[in-house]
């Protein structure tokens, strides 16, 4: 892909991340990982369809370190020559991952598997972004664009993604209704036996007839 190619997706997507309406959110949080080798303890159930009508899906979890997640083809594609691209909101660095041999220190945030594009023609490409580069604001939230092609011409419908690296515990949640049930009860308690003992005082302080 030439250079004004990319600097008109790079625009075109910047630009949708205003236009677009809805968005996925990342609610799990996960424990240390490593980048090598970790996409085995990822469950199939929490993968996601990148788009209706398209072969490819993706998944993310925060953790310690950062977004760690995953782009992946359900079978075969004609080219493997995929790229993906993660645009976050805000003054921060587009996040590009290419499928190359090189293993320099420019992709030490993303892996492709290269084993399953030269035997089976999947695309699985791997990926751990740090905070630093995920453009979250003081409270921790996130946004970004998720787009991919290749060299064909072929690409996704970007995606709106946003989240937070901080657990952060809803008023609703059930361990607060608990406690709310549990103070409404000792309430009533006390309120009861309080009415019970004013009755008792003022029984007593009646003369008797």
């Amino acid at each position: 892909m030439n250079y004004k190619i990319f600097i008109c997706m790079f625009f075109s997507l910047t630009a949708s991340l205003f236009a677009q309406k809805d968005s996925t959110e990342v609610e799990r949080f996960g424990r240390r990982i490593q980048l090598d080798g970790f996409l085995m303890e990822w469950n199939p159930k929490d993968s996601r369809i990148w788009r209706d009508g398209t072969s490819f899906f993706w998944d993310a979890v925060n953790t310690p370190d950062g977004l760690a997640g995953y782009f992946k083809s359900e079978s075969a594609v004609n080219d493997v020559d995929w790229s993906f691209m993660i645009i976050p909101q805000g003054d921060v660095e587009p996040l590009l991952m290419k499928n190359s041999a090189d293993t320099s220190s420019a992709n030490d945030f993303y892996r492709f598997d290269q084993n399953l594009l030269d035997s089976l023609k999947m695309v699985v490409c791997e990926w751990l972004i740090p905070w630093s580069r995920l453009g979250a604001d003081s409270s921790g939230r996130y946004t970004f664009i998720a787009s991919g092609w290749n060299e064909s011409g072929d690409s996704l419908h970007p995606l709106l993604i946003t989240g937070s690296k901080e657990k952060t515990q809803s008023v609703f949640s059930g361990s607060f209704a608990i406690r709310i049930v549990l103070i409404v009860l000792l309430l009533t308690v006390y309120l009861v036996l309080s009415v019970r003992l004013r009755n008792r005082n003022r029984q007593k302080e009646l003369p008797h007839q």
